[in-house]
């Protein structure tokens, strides 16, 4: 239950803020939270490869809080792109074209 509440909350996020907001977030600095991302980023890739659904699920929802709390990385996009991966298996082209394009 706990990573579909993530997600309800990440696809709330997402309807409140524009994607100015979004790509207004500050650069991510921190030495330690860009390790963790970098690590995320390997888990999502890795899972999505694998077809291991709750791990990528897991890393990609992780990698995003950090996002929204740490500010923007590279491996941000990476999370955003799997988003708009699930938005469209959830038959939401709009959100999955809006999270292609941030």
């Amino acid at each position: 239950w706990t990573i579909i509440k993530e997600l309800i909350w990440i696809k709330s996020y997402f309807r409140r803020h524009k994607d100015k907001d979004i790509l207004e977030l500050p650069l991510m600095t921190d030495a330690k939270h860009l390790l963790s991302m970098q690590l995320l980023g390997q888990i999502i890739s890795s899972a999505a490869k694998n077809a291991q659904i709750i791990e990528w699920l897991v890393a990609m929802v992780k990698s995003i809080r950090i996002t929204i709390k740490h500010g923007i990385c590279e491996q941000s996009a990476l999370a955003l792109t799997f988003l708009g991966f699930l938005s469209v298996g959830q038959g939401d082209s709009k959100g999955a074209t809006r999270f292609a394009n941030l």
